[in-house]
């Protein structure tokens, strides 16, 4: 397994811990209900308002994290970067909504970044792309049968 493939299993252990601390946030954290209505709800963890909806919101950038790891292909790090960048930006003005919680993940997106301009550094420097390349039908045909001419 590549560097850059732990560096990114690493980045979505991280996540899935991030994500604990995010649903255990005070639920005032992302909405208006401390100007707004000023009752004891404001202080539940977003995680007693939302329930299950917030914990498979939380799952994505987990599984966007994965993904490099996983399945490498040229320009998936930096498309995982961006979305969870973009996903956290546009999530600033989502107050009062489960996906106010995304905000939360715009270090993760830097992170993502960092990895991924690790990851393209370490590729062109080791001369490796880490990515799988499929075997030819020459090739897998030589490999079994090494007396045949192809």
């Amino acid at each position: 397994m590549g560097l850059s493939r732990v560096a990114w299993l690493l980045l979505a252990g991280a996540t899935a811990g991030w994500g604990a601390f995010v649903a255990s946030e005070p639920l005032h954290q992302i909405s208006s209900c401390e100007v707004v209505q000023m009752d004891t709800a404001c202080g539940d963890s977003i995680f007693a308002r939302y329930g299950v909806g917030l914990v498979l919101l939380l799952a994505v950038p987990v599984v966007l994290c994965a993904l490099p790891a996983l399945r490498a292909t040229h320009g998936l790090p930096w498309l995982v970067a961006g979305v969870l960048v973009i996903g956290a930006l546009l999530a600033l003005p989502a107050t009062d909504t489960v996906f106010a919680a995304l905000v939360y993940y715009l270090p993760v997106g830097v992170v993502a970044t960092l990895v991924a301009g690790f990851q393209a550094w370490y590729d062109a420097r080791s001369g490796s792309t880490d990515v799988a390349q499929p075997a030819s039908p020459r090739s897998a045909r030589s490999e079994s049968d090494p007396g045949s001419a192809w």
